[in-house]
C-alpha cells in the first residue's frame, strides 16, 4: 500500500480540470471560425441583402450565444511587435466602455499574429482601429503551453444599430430564437 499516496498526487497533479475551470466553456472548431481575431465595420445588419444579410445575423447571433465577454470597447493604444524569428503581431490595449455580458479582466489587451487571418483587417485599419468604438466579441481559450488562458475575439462596429441588434439577441432566450442560416446552408 505505499504506492496509494503517489497515485492521489498524479491524479491531483494531472487532471484536466485545472486548465478547463480557468475557461468557462470548451473552444471549438465553430468558434474558431466565429472568433478570428478580426474586425468588421459593418455599420447595420440591414446593410447587407440575401445569403450575405443571413449570414452576417447567423455569425451575429452565434458570437452572442458563444461569448464569454460582450462589451462596448474603444481601442486607445495599437502596438506592433516583432520577435527574434521576425513575426510580427498586433497588441490593441482596450479601454471597456460598456459591459454587455461577463466580466473583463483589469487589463484586457487583444493580440493578432501575422499567422492569423484576422492580422490584415487590422494592418489595412490601423487609424479607423483608433478612432471608432466597437463590440467585442470575446472567447477564452486555455494555452496548455503557456499555462494561462489567452483571447480569441472578433471586433465589430459599435454603431447604434448594432448595439441594438445584438442587445436584442442577449435579450432573447434561446427557446424565442428564430436564428437564420447561414448562406452556407441555404443553398449558396
Amino acid at each position: 500500500m505505499r504506492w496509494w499516496p503517489y497515485v492521489l498526487m498524479l491524479s491531483v497533479g494531472c487532471g484536466a480540470s485545472a486548465s478547463t475551470s480557468k475557461v468557462p466553456s470548451p473552444f471549438t472548431e465553430e468558434d474558431a471560425e466565429l472568433f478570428d481575431n478580426a474586425v468588421d465595420f459593418i455599420e447595420s445588419p440591414d446593410m447587407l441583402r440575401g445569403d450575405w444579410g443571413n449570414d452576417l445575423l447567423y455569425r451575429l447571433q452565434r458570437r452572442v450565444d458563444r461569448s464569454d465577454l460582450i462589451a462596448v470597447i474603444r481601442v486607445p493604444v495599437l502596438n506592433t511587435n516583432t520577435n527574434l524569428d521576425r513575426e510580427r503581431a498586433y497588441h490593441l490595449d482596450v479601454a471597456v466602455e460598456k459591459r454587455l455580458r461577463g466580466n473583463p479582466p483589469d487589463h484586457l489587451a487583444l493580440r493578432v499574429g501575422e499567422e492569423e487571418r484576422g492580422f490584415g483587417s487590422i494592418r489595412s485599419a490601423e487609424e479607423r482601429i483608433l478612432s471608432e468604438r466597437f463590440l467585442v466579441f470575446l472567447k477564452w481559450t486555455w494555452d496548455p503551453v503557456e499555462e494561462q488562458r489567452t483571447a480569441r475575439w472578433h471586433l465589430s462596429l459599435a454603431s447604434e444599430a448594432m448595439q441594438t441588434t445584438v442587445s436584442s439577441m442577449l435579450g432573447r432566450g434561446a427557446s424565442q430564437r428564430q436564428e437564420p442560416k447561414p448562406a452556407t446552408e441555404l443553398g449558396r
